[in-house]
């Protein structure tokens, strides 16, 4: 059981229901969509998929499937750890929707920044296109901001040009 960035070799190797769109998106390595997953015997049986931000140094958890939160809490990590070398220390999540992702230890902190009402767009255009991708979910959601505490901010990453 090896959690791994998942890429173009992994398509055709998702768990059922994925569709060609999602593999198309996040298995073809595009610059801003990215997987990671579990990989047993060559076959994903666990993901967490996400939308690193052009617009600010965030990234934007997206879509998850996984059997058992234990398996979620690896893969989040990793996730975590990839964007914390690539300067993203923080990233929102939807509550309520079933992607929300806690990080392990007490690194991260996080506030709610917003609810969505049942069967409601979400007003901010970001959100909207990224977490909610344009559908109107069944049930109450929090956009949740969780980002990594002041004093884990040994160096701040590089926000301008040289």
């Amino acid at each position: 059981m090896v959690i791994t960035k998942l890429s173009k070799e992994h398509r055709g190797k998702m768990p059922r229901g994925i569709d060609g769109r999602f593999e198309e998106t996040y298995l073809s390595d595009l610059r801003c969509f990215h997987a990671f997953g579990e990989v047993n015997d060559g076959l994903v049986t666990s993901f967490l998929a996400f939308y690193s931000s052009v617009d600010e140094p965030a990234w934007f958890c997206t879509s998850t499937r996984c059997a058992d939160i234990e398996t979620m809490q690896r893969i989040a990590d990793s996730v975590i750890e990839y964007n914390e070398t690539n300067g993203r220390l923080k990233f929102y999540t939807l509550v309520g929707s079933g992607y929300d992702i806690v990080p392990a230890g007490n690194r991260y902190d996080y506030f709610d920044e917003f609810y969505v009402p049942q069967q409601s767009k979400c007003f901010y255009t970001v959100p909207w296109e990224t977490l909610y991708k344009r559908t109107l979910l069944p049930v109450r959601t929090i956009v949740r901001c969780n980002f990594l505490k002041q004093e884990y901010r040994t160096e701040l990453p590089l926000g301008g040009s040289q």
